[in-house]
């Protein structure tokens, strides 16, 4: 089977973290399947090559790439900030266009990650190039974008037109129904997986001394965009609430726009000291801070299926996490907290420090997610979505 996979989340040389769980699934159904696949990965034009933040360094994005054997294309499309949000898909989809229509060939299916605009242009590509696609959504396309009057009737018409709909947990299944209207028995969950042998347990003092980091104490770690969504402000909150001798610090592996602010708490709050910015940091890096830690802490606002919660137990490393979206369906209900509760998270951090989950419980839980499993889900969904065309 050969298919082309169209996300703007993919990772790039330019932006080596973005999107690595589109990858990872990319590889997962690859390898289940035997298949083949191209990625179409369109980024939005921008004529400076510096000075404008994140928008200058999509123009380093090389147009076209190999990440493990497969051909990654990056062709251009406008895009105003703030201005397009109601054509952004026609502008996705003009970009996209030259590149799809070459690499069409023997494709018998087109796979698109994230509903708007990714999924809405997939819709009306895959007309053109005469292609069932499936969708895959993922977070705030149904958490956010969904509940937009606009976006939503996007969304519905490219809903329906769907050989297959993918969610990647039960929440944002019933969410994405209840938004749309479209029919729940027609979304099907296949959530993320974790990489066991590259996210496993390892040696505190080591992984510590390598990173730079105090070898004693208490460190909480939080990984993620430091944007609005995620929410850091409230576990800097938190963290000024906890009394421990010494006192923990706070390691904050991301980068975004919220950085300044999120520094600007942590020195409201007299915690400079005890706030650390790592920066972005390439996947590879991520299992050595995991395991320097002794508490993720993942208090956003909203989410679909977080792989760094997965990553965090598979690491075996307790997670003090927001009762939104998928967590619950991969951690139960413990170190569950409301979201937006700074006193919660304090709380539950000083809980899940004093008592901690049992190692071997945490990679029992991870072990129900791996990606095999779900590349074997997914080639199942193609083969079925492929033979409607």
């Amino acid at each position: 089977m050969r298919w082309i996979t169209l996300t703007s989340l993919f990772p790039s040389r330019a932006f080596p973290a973005r999107g690595t769980f589109v990858r990872e699934r990319l590889r997962a159904v690859l390898a289940a399947s035997g298949g083949e696949a191209s990625v179409v990965a369109p980024v939005p034009w921008f004529p400076f090559r510096s000075g404008f933040g994140e928008w200058s360094r999509a123009a380093h994005v090389d147009r076209v790439e190999e990440e493990g054997g497969v051909v990654v294309h990056h062709p251009r499309y406008l895009l105003l900030p703030r201005v397009s949000e109601a054509i952004h898909p026609l502008l996705y989809a003009w970009g996209s266009w030259p590149t799809l229509r070459r690499l069409r060939g023997e494709a018998q299916l087109l796979d698109a990650h994230y509903l708007y605009p990714d999924g809405v242009a997939a819709s009306r590509l895959a007309r053109r190039l005469g292609l069932p696609f499936v969708l895959t959504a993922r977070g705030t396309d149904v958490n956010v974008l969904a509940r937009r009057r606009i976006p939503r009737a996007w969304i519905r018409d490219a809903l329906r037109r769907a050989a297959a709909v993918v969610t990647v947990s039960e929440s944002l299944r019933r969410t994405l129904s209840e938004e749309t209207g479209h029919p729940l028995e027609r979304i099907e969950v296949v959530p993320n997986g974790v990489d066991g042998d590259r996210f496993r347990p390892g040696d505190r003092a080591g992984a510590r001394s390598r990173l730079g980091l105090p070898v004693e104490g208490t460190i909480l770690l939080g990984v993620g965009r430091l944007a609005g969504g995620k929410r850091f402000d409230v576990a800097v909150r938190a963290l000024s609430l906890i009394r421990r001798d010494p006192p923990p610090l706070l390691l904050l592996v991301g980068d975004g726009p919220d950085r300044a602010r999120i520094e600007g708490i942590s020195r409201a709050e007299g915690l400079a000291g005890r706030v650390r910015f790592a920066g972005e940091r390439l996947p590879e890096e991520m299992p050595g801070h995991y395991q320097a830690a002794d508490l993720l802490v993942h208090p956003s606002d909203r989410e679909g299926h977080p792989n760094v919660v997965l990553e965090a137990v598979a690491c075996g490393l307790p997670v003090v996490a927001s009762r939104v979206g998928g967590i619950p369906e991969t951690m139960g209900e413990e170190g569950l907290v409301e979201r937006n509760d700074p006193d919660a998270f304090a709380a539950a951090i000083e809980k899940a420090l004093s008592s901690p989950p049992s190692r071997e419980s945490l990679l029992r839980r991870a072990s129900a997610f791996s990606w095999s499993a779900v590349g074997a889900r997914v080639a199942e969904i193609f083969e079925r979505a492929a033979s409607k065309s």
